[in-house]
């Protein structure tokens, strides 16, 4: 799974829980290509899935950049 892909299912997951929140159903562990995170309430597992999602960000995007002229 490429980066972008994994953002992508962080966010579709991040939706997922939103989603059953409001049905009253609490999501306590969430798994995305082989990472798993299990909390203790869904606020926390969001919490820690945005935390995942911006370690892919920055790891996607260079650290420098070079002009050459």
């Amino acid at each position: 799974m490429e980066t972008k892909e994994k953002i992508q299912a962080i966010d579709n997951a991040i939706n997922n829980i939103l989603l059953n929140l409001e049905d009253g159903i609490s999501i306590t562990e969430y798994s995305i290509d082989g990472i798993t995170i299990k909390k203790k309430s869904a606020l926390e597992v969001i919490q820690e899935l945005k935390k995942l999602r911006q370690i892919f960000i920055n790891k996607s995007s260079p650290k420098a950049v070079q002009f050459i002229f």
